[in-house]
C-alpha cells in the first residue's frame, strides 16, 4: 500500500491502530482487574495471618484464589485453614496442590505440599455415618451436602467442630442429629435412626384443609338461614297475634273469614320458617362435622369415643337446636 502524502500515511496508521484495539479481547481487561483484586486480597490475607486472625484471613485467600487461581495462593489457603483448625480441609488442599504441582512440573512445590499433607494426616478427625434398614429413596445430608451411598459406613475426614446429619425419604418424617466432632486424631460414628412414617396429618393435610374451609362455608350458610328463618318466624307470630286481637277480624275471639285467612296465612309462613330453620340447623351440623373431621380422621374419632349429635325441636311457631357430643 502506498500513500501520496505524509498526512495520508498518518491517517492510515491511526485507522490501523484503532482497528487493532477493536479486536483486542475485552476479557483481557477483565482478567487484569481480577488479578489486581486477587493480589490485593492476597496481601491483606497475609497481614491477617501475621495477626493470627485466621477466620478473617482464610476467606480472603479463598476469594483471591477464585479470582486468580494459582498454586501459591492455594498453598497459603491450606496453611491458613490448618492454623484455623480446619484440618480436613487443609489436608485436602495440600494434596490438591501436590497433584497440580506435579502436573505442572513444579517438583519442589509438589514435595513441600505432600510433606505438609503427610504431617497432618495422623491428626485428622474422622466421621462415619451408618443407615441400617434405610427406606427406599432416603437422602442423607451432612452439613447440607448429600452423602452418597458409597460413603455410608466408611470413615471420612471432617473438620473438628459442630456438624449436622439430616435424613429424609418420601412418606417418612425428617430425621436430624446435631453433634460435635472432637479434634483429631478421633473417630465418631453417627447412626441414622429408623425413620418414622409420616403422620396422617402430614400426609392428608390438603384434604383436611379442604374440609375445614368447606365446613366454614356450609356452617356460615346455615347460620344465615337459621337467622333468616328465626326472624321470619317471629314476624309471622306477630301477624297471627295481631289478627287474633283485632276486633274487626276476630270479634270476641271468633274470627271472621278475613281474620281466619290472615291467621292461616301466618301459620303457612310459620311452617316455611320452621323448614328454613331446620335447613339452617342441618347446614350448621354438617359444617361443624367437617371442621371436626379436618382435625382428626374418623378412625381416631371412633377410638377416642368422640361424637357429635344434632337434634331439632320445635313447632309451627318456634324451634330449637339440640347439640350433644363428647370431645
Amino acid at each position: 500500500m502506498r500513500f501520496g502524502t505524509s498526512s495520508h500515511r498518518k491517517a492510515a496508521l491511526v485507522a490501523f491502530a484503532a482497528s487493532f484495539v477493536a479486536f483486542v479481547p475485552s476479557t483481557n481487561w477483565a482478567d487484569a482487574g481480577s488479578k489486581a483484586a486477587a493480589e490485593s486480597l492476597f496481601q491483606e490475607a497475609r497481614k491477617l495471618v501475621d495477626e493470627k486472625r485466621y477466620a478473617d484471613a482464610c476467606p480472603k485467600f479463598a476469594e483471591s484464589h477464585r479470582l486468580d487461581p494459582t498454586l501459591g495462593t492455594l498453598l497459603n489457603l491450606a496453611r491458613c485453614h490448618e492454623l484455623e483448625g480446619k484440618t480436613a480441609t487443609a489436608w485436602a488442599e495440600y494434596l490438591e496442590v501436590s497433584r497440580s504441582a506435579k502436573g505442572a512440573g513444579q517438583a519442589e512445590r509438589a514435595t513441600t505440599a505432600q510433606k505438609l499433607a503427610d504431617a497432618l494426616a495422623p491428626k485428622l478427625a474422622k466421621l462415619r455415618i451408618e443407615a441400617p434398614n434405610a427406606p427406599i429413596g432416603i437422602v442423607i445430608e451432612r452439613d447440607g451436602v448429600v452423602v452418597g451411598p458409597g460413603a455410608l459406613g466408611t470413615f471420612v475426614s471432617v473438620d473438628p467442630g459442630g456438624h449436622e446429619v439430616v435424613a429424609s425419604a418420601p412418606g417418612y418424617e425428617k430425621w436430624s442429629s446435631s453433634f460435635v466432632v472432637d479434634e483429631g486424631p478421633s473417630e465418631k460414628t453417627v447412626v441414622v435412626s429408623v425413620l418414622e412414617k409420616a403422620t396422617r396429618g402430614h400426609a392428608g393435610s390438603k384434604p383436611a384443609s379442604g374440609r375445614f374451609v368447606g365446613g366454614l362455608v356450609i356452617g356460615g350458610v346455615g347460620v344465615a338461614a337459621l337467622g333468616a328463618g328465626a326472624v321470619f318466624g317471629a314476624l309471622t307470630l306477630r301477624d297471627a297475634s295481631n289478627a287474633s286481637s283485632d276486633p274487626n277480624l276476630c270479634p270476641e275471639k271468633r274470627c271472621t273469614p278475613a281474620g281466619r285467612a290472615v291467621i292461616d296465612a301466618a301459620e303457612t309462613k310459620a311452617l316455611v320458617s320452621t323448614i328454613g330453620v331446620a335447613a339452617g340447623i342441618s347446614a350448621i351440623g354438617v359444617g361443624m362435622t367437617l371442621v371436626l373431621l379436618s382435625r382428626q380422621n374418623r378412625k381416631e374419632t371412633a377410638q377416642e369415643g368422640a361424637f357429635v349429635r344434632f337434634g331439632l325441636t320445635g313447632s309451627a311457631f318456634g324451634g330449637g337446636l339440640e347439640v350433644r357430643g363428647v370431645f
